[in-house]
């Protein structure tokens, strides 16, 4: 019977013990999370203020990119405002247009609001831009994997 009882005592601080590591890993796993949304956000904010037209482009194609197929690894409602911005004054008109769609693709209150100003997209324009974003970065992922070969 002690030995049952010692068992049994093993038996449950070693779960405990595994529950707490699983719990430490999850934590850090969000952690990581956070800190890459951030890094992203900060990225995002300031890229979008470079004065550079090509920057300010890229910046909003990995922002439909994210927000498109990565939705869950990057908070863009904290970028919303600085891509509003591109919307409503870049001097490049594909520029603007990148930013109405990534507005769009975020659809948060404060995107929406920011459309309701300055949205002029028909929805066949949106989804056509967005597939060649697409297309793009899956184009550049597919040369970059082959290269590596």
């Amino acid at each position: 019977m002690k030995s049952l009882l010692s068992i049994t005592f093993a038996l449950l601080f070693g779960l405990a013990s595994t529950a707490q590591a699983q719990s430490a890993q999850v934590q850090q796993v969000s952690d990581r999370d956070d800190v890459f949304r951030q890094l992203v956000t900060i990225q995002m904010v300031e890229s979008l203020a470079s004065p550079n037209a090509m920057i300010r482009n890229q910046t909003l194609k990995n922002a439909i990119v994210f927000n498109t197929l990565y939705p869950e690894r990057a908070d863009l409602y904290r970028v919303v405002s600085s891509i509003a911005a591109v919307a409503e004054s870049d001097v490049s008109e594909s520029n603007r247009r990148l930013a109405v769609a990534a507005l769009r693709s975020i659809d948060s209150y404060r995107a929406r609001q920011y459309l309701a100003e300055i949205d002029g997209m028909e929805d066949a324009d949106f989804h056509r831009l967005v597939a060649g974003v697409l297309t793009e970065y899956r184009e550049a992922r597919v040369n970059a994997n082959t290269r590596r070969m």
